[in-house]
């Protein structure tokens, strides 16, 4: 051992570099789960392997400066070795690799990791990080400190021009385009570049570069164009509704599958008879707040870093101009309904930052059915949106954003399953797209039930029905007969007559495109696209725009930007309390399931009546809980008038209130409060 510690003191770059050739080898191993194609990857692309390598030994050799050099090597490469592991727990259960956006979406991945993975799976993680902290305790304390002698020198001197070097290489890499910032697809970035190169281009490239045409000048004579070709807008202007449907698509597309019968008849009838296409989407099996951004901003994801979610970068700082902004303009109400959790990609925040007025998440709802997998199903979606069409008087905007078809679909089956489904090749998998199938069918019925809802509703509304990706089912481009992985579909339902069209679109153009066709042109970027779709300059100039609206001056609007954060509600109704009293007769009660969505009803009337607070309101849901003198306290669900709290009493002079509880980290939008929503005060009296 003594032997080998002198050489390592000696040759300390060396032993680096060392370092970074075994983790580089052991992360693609990791991102490929094939010994095969990781050989394959060295053997066509040797030069970016020992790039990759080298980028691991570049960080590592940074030890060779610290004092505890031996502990700071094992950290670096620990640090390494974690992001190779996360990247291979992730490829297993979605498409997408790895990135350094997804560490900003930590908390909505914590949420979700119990669909994706078994208790022991998860305890396993847990132990392993344990073991891990208190490995590197003990090092701490055991392994040496260097000593400045003349090997630390020579070590440090070429430790430097190592990285110098390195920098070097790279910078000329980039310029002459050997190594790609912009990717058009993460997969196969990762699956061309390797990991350690992909994910450090997530983590150093984000937000929008200045384009070299950009100027004031540039901006006005866009602006100009647009406005010399845009038509007026109409003044019978019907609702507006956008359905996003989570992870839906066609798998009759998949050539080799077969069905025991259609999985999406109405949706194809819809298809039919109304103006439909293929959607093309900023992403593969994860993503689904980016589909949201292109289609409610009209901004191409493209321009914007690596694998970056401008929900938890450029909007956490800026409001941006999106459909729910332009559409206000023109007297409309912007609401968004969401059957997951209100916090999920932040959206209890960035729905302000994009102009909506109300948010109505699962807290919100009383939903009743569950996937085996815990989603929402998509039927409570339709009462939630026509409360909120019969809410106003004016026109409503409405985004909704649906749940059900969401992943895991591993090890998932669905007893109420009805579509069995073969395949002509040998899929290990095809169990998951049997569970993945039966849940899009039902998600059809949800899909004609709204439609046959608006159909006899008294007001001209348009329903814009569209997947936001395809699922995680190991769907490669070659076994579809479109031949993209990045395509969706979309039709447009509309209660009045409206001309069929079969139009290919991206998202980012899909909302400018129906605005068009019923006689919106306004705003921004809506007419931009509406004038400018087709045109050579198209995408360049769009790029311009985004900058400029973003990042910078805001000369296509006026200099400033015009937009201010709404006060977002959550939920359309007031959460209102009306009466409480002190009961020794409970009633009927459901068991308090703090860690689950479902709930089980326990009649307790064949027990001993049980004492406690009864207390009466509107729009209460399982979420709700009753404060007494700002403690929340348990509380048992009964209807969306009642809820009580168990063996508690009352007290004259204790002041009560109703919340809407989500996370525990979750603040109501412009409260200090920890609640989603709060309900007026009332002062308890005794008789």
């Amino acid at each position: 051992m003594n032997k080998i510690g002198e050489l390592i003191k000696k040759h300390s770059l060396l032993f680096c570099i060392i370092i970074g050739f075994i983790i580089g080898f052991i992360n693609e191993l990791l991102g490929r789960a094939s010994l095969l194609e990781t050989v394959n990857f060295i053997l066509d692309k040797p030069l970016m392997f020992i790039y990759n390598a080298l980028i691991v030994a570049a960080t590592v050799s940074i030890a060779c400066l610290f004092s505890k050099k031996y502990f700071t090597m094992i950290v670096i490469s620990i640090i390494w070795l974690t992001i190779g592991i996360t990247n291979g727990i992730i490829l297993s259960n979605r498409v997408t690799p790895f990135t350094f956006v997804d560490l900003k979406l930590f908390t909505d991945g914590i949420k979700v990791l119990p669909t994706y993975m078994s208790p022991i799976q998860i305890g396993a993680i847990v132990f392993g990080i344990i073991a891990v902290v208190a490995l590197l305790i003990f090092l701490w304390i055991k392994l040496p400190k260097h000593e400045n002698d003349a090997h630390h020198k020579k070590n440090s001197k070429l430790v430097a021009l190592f990285l110098v070097s390195f920098a070097i290489i790279t910078t000329y890499c980039l310029k002459t385009g050997v190594l790609s910032t912009k990717f058009t697809s993460l997969v196969y970035a990762y699956e061309d570049y390797g990991v350690e190169y992909s994910f450090s281009a997530t983590l150093l490239n984000t937000g929008m570069n200045k384009p070299k045409s950009y100027s004031e000048e540039k901006v006005n004579s866009i602006m100009d164009d647009v406005k010399n070709n845009v038509a007026e807008t109409n003044s019978n202007k019907p609702n507006i509704i956008m359905v996003q449907l989570e992870s839906l698509f066609d798998p009759t597309h998949v050539t080799d599958l077969h069905f025991s019968e259609d999985p999406l008849p109405f949706l194809r009838s819809l298809k039919q008879n109304y103006t439909s296409g293929f959607l093309s989407v900023p992403g593969i099996g994860a993503g689904t707040a980016n589909t949201e951004f292109e289609v409610m901003t009209g901004m191409d994801l493209d321009y914007f870093g690596t694998g970056e979610y401008p929900y938890k970068t450029i909007l956490t700082k800026t409001t941006s101009e999106s459909l729910a902004y332009d559409l206000k303009d023109l007297g409309y109400s912007a609401h968004a309904i969401h059957n997951n959790t209100a916090t999920f990609y932040s959206r209890n925040k960035v729905f302000a930052q994009l102009g909506y007025d109300t948010f109505t998440s699962k807290e919100f709802m009383n939903i009743q059915e569950w996937t085996p997998n815990g989603w929402a199903k998509d039927k409570i979606l339709t009462g939630e949106i026509m409360k909120v069409l019969q809410s106003t008087e004016n026109q409503d905007y409405i985004y909704t954003i649906s749940v059900q078809g969401h992943g895991s679909y591993i090890n998932q089956t669905d007893p109420n399953g009805t579509i069995k489904v073969t395949s002509d090749i040998d899929r290990e998998n095809i169990s998951d797209i049997e569970y993945y199938v039966n849940q899009i069918h039902q998600m059809d019925q949800f899909v004609q039930d709204l439609v046959n809802t608006i159909n006899s509703f008294d007001e001209n509304t348009v329903v814009v029905f569209y997947g936001d990706h395809l699922p995680s089912l190991g769907i490669e481009k070659e076994q579809l007969d479109n031949g993209s992985i990045y395509q969706t579909e979309y039709v447009a339902y509309s209660n009045f007559d409206m001309e069929k069209q079969n139009v290919d679109l991206e998202a980012f153009q899909l909302s400018s495109y129906i605005l068009d066709r019923v006689g919106i042109h306004h705003g921004t970027l809506p007419t931009f696209h509406q004038t400018n779709m087709g045109k050579e300059d198209y995408l360049s100039n769009l790029e311009i725009l985004q900058y400029d609206m973003l990042y910078g001056k805001h000369y296509s609007q006026g200099g400033t930007n015009p937009y201010t954060a709404t006060n977002l509600k959550l939920g359309i109704y007031d959460l209102t309390l009306e009466s409480m009293e002190n009961s020794d007769n409970l009633p009927k009660v459901k068991t308090d399931e703090e860690n689950t969505d479902e709930t089980e009803t326990k009649d307790i009337s064949e027990e001993e009546p049980t004492s406690g607070i009864i207390v009466k309101g509107q729009h209460f849901t399982d979420k709700t809980k009753v404060c007494v003198n700002d403690e929340v306290l348990k509380t048992q669900f009964i209807d969306s008038e009642t809820v009580v709290v168990k063996n508690k009493q009352l007290q004259s002079g204790d002041v009560v209130k109703v919340i809407q509880q989500g996370s525990k980290k979750v603040l109501q939008q412009g409260s200090k409060n920890r609640f989603l929503a709060t309900s007026n005060e009332m002062t308890y009296t005794e008789n």
